[in-house]
């Protein structure tokens, strides 16, 4: 059975206006989903995205 998040993420890359949705336990576990999917060449930091909203998931 697959683990839930403990958190929905809305957020965005900080050269974009376009806005994205990550299901992560923290931000950390954030970031590396957000550079598996994304990262081609450099990882991303917190310094590229901007988080909109962080909810907890019931």
């Amino acid at each position: 059975m697959a683990k839930i998040s403990d958190f929905k993420f809305i957020y965005k890359f900080k050269n974009s206006t376009t806005l994205f949705c990550e299901f992560a336990d923290d931000e950390s576990e954030l970031l590396r989903k957000i550079n598996k999917r994304y990262s081609k060449t450099s990882e991303f930091t917190f310094d590229d995205i901007e988080i909109i909203e962080k909810s907890m998931l019931f």
